[in-house]
């Protein structure tokens, strides 16, 4: 098939349609996208921008109150849930917690908001039952959201601190953690990860392996998931993700040549090319071989989409 575009529109020389090689690569990959199914809610696609990832996106119905009991930071636009009231409505069953971005209230978007025009929506509708529509904060397998990371940071809350406390209490209640993706991929050791400054480049793995391996953490026995748009990382004990990142968050891999068994990959807290920290991830494979094999492929991930960013 060849692709026919209107030059007054398209510039050929810099335009990905009106490229003749472009454009077949362009339809090689619609081609592919039309053989997945996709279950999308077009409402959550408020951090397209910044992440592949999609948060979970639910939606509360809330008793008349004259005090939601939660406290909003804004940020970029946002409105972040920095602190929830104990026994609050807004804090009944876990509801709404910290680090949720309230993207509706009251059927209204406040997406762009400033802070006062917020809390007059909320006035207004004092009385009335409390519709809200909110971007988890995190996964149901205690995870943050990559989206919300850079938002947490710029409001001083402790993202680790907050991580801890989602995972502590999934445990406290005794939750199953599914993983995203169906059980396959490799099974290699988790060695552990450090963080490498506001840098992602491959120049950065060297250092960071000799650092991770020098260190002799216990190795954590897991499984390495390779799929259409991230990776994730398994324990091999229960399944749990204790790893998972898009390819757009993957800025390097490698390994050392005088280490072939150890490698590793590089992601940012977002997407890589707007991101302002990165960490190392280092992991050993049984054999040279098998850890060749699991870096052509992540590479090759990376490769397929960010072109496409």
């Amino acid at each position: 098939v060849r692709l026919k575009c209107n030059d007054g529109i398209y510039d050929i020389s810099e335009s990905i349609v009106g490229n003749e090689i472009l454009g077949e690569i362009l339809l090689s990959l619609l081609y592919q996208l039309g053989r997945l199914n996709f279950d999308l809610n077009v409402r959550n696609s408020s951090f397209l921008e910044e992440t592949w990832q999609l948060p979970l996106y639910v939606e509360y119905e809330l008793v008349p109150c004259l005090d939601l009991g939660i406290c909003l930071g804004h940020v970029s636009g946002r409105s972040v849930v920095i602190r929830v009231e104990e026994g609050s409505v807004a804090g009944e069953d876990n509801k709404i917690e910290i680090g949720d971005v309230i993207h509706e209230a009251f059927g209204v978007c406040i997406h762009g908001w400033r802070k006062g025009k917020v809390t007059a929506l909320l006035r207004q509708n004092r009385g009335l039952p409390v519709s809200l529509k909110v971007i988890k904060g995190h996964y149901s397998n205690g995870c943050i959201f990559p989206g919300v990371v850079p938002l947490l940071r710029r409001l001083q809350l402790d993202v680790d601190e907050l991580q801890e406390q989602f995972k502590a209490a999934l445990k406290s209640d005794n939750q199953d953690i599914k993983p995203l993706l169906h059980i396959g991929g490799q099974s290699v050791n988790y060695l552990g990860s450090v963080s490498v400054g506001n840098c992602g480049d491959v120049s950065r793995i060297e250092h960071a392996v000799s650092v991770v391996v020098n260190q002799a953490r216990v190795p954590v026995a897991v499984r390495m998931i390779t799929g259409e748009i991230g990776v994730q990382t398994l324990l091999e004990t229960n399944r749990k993700v204790i790893l998972s990142h898009s390819y757009t968050e993957i800025s390097a891999c490698g390994r050392r040549n005088d280490m072939p068994l150890y490698f590793a990959y590089i992601a940012g807290d977002t997407s890589c090319t707007i991101s302002s920290h990165f960490t190392c991830y280092v992991f050993q494979a049984p054999t040279e071989d098998k850890s060749r094999d699991i870096l052509l492929t992540l590479a090759d991930g990376f490769h397929r989409t960010h072109w496409a960013v």
